[in-house]
């Protein structure tokens, strides 16, 4: 026997929520011999419970899965991986995309939530300004790119 508990005090709603989970689970049919019985907060019993419902949904994939609890009246989504969510009309019709002139990389970001989006631009790679910042402190280009053939910048 699996105990369902549904907490009383989830906005005073917990023997309503029991009822209709009560009746989704029956509508599941998870297995003819398994007995539910719905109990108050005081009687925990959710590490069987979850065993049961892990090894049913173990054998589904997740659009089975999501198909069944959408039949049984459970409101249910799935996470979508961010590949789906930036093809997904909705989403990429409002990213920026940004485009790197020395790698060729592409990156979409978030439009912001008002105006315009700036001007982004990549930022500038390790080493990249080494001339000039050595150069004012007196380095002259022979010494700079001797440093860089040792390692040192």
């Amino acid at each position: 026997m699996y105990q369902v508990v549904i907490l009383d005090s989830i906005g005073g709603r917990g023997p309503v929520l029991r009822e209709t989970l009560k009746d989704r689970i029956q509508e599941l049919n998870l297995n003819p011999d398994t007995e539910f019985e719905f109990l108050d907060e005081t009687q925990l019993d959710l590490l069987r419970l979850h065993a049961a419902l892990a090894a049913k949904f173990a054998a589904l994939t997740t659009e089975a899965a999501l198909a069944l609890l959408r039949e049984a009246g459970v409101p249910i989504a799935a996470v979508a991986a961010l590949p789906s969510v930036v093809r997904d009309p909705l989403v990429a019709e409002r990213l920026v995309h940004v485009r790197d002139a020395r790698s060729g990389l592409t990156l979409a970001l978030p439009a912001p939530p008002t105006g315009e989006p700036p001007r982004l631009s990549f930022p500038p790679r390790l080493g990249e300004h080494n001339e000039t910042v050595y150069g004012a402190l007196g380095y002259a280009p022979a010494q700079v790119a001797d440093l860089r053939r040792r390692g040192v910048v």
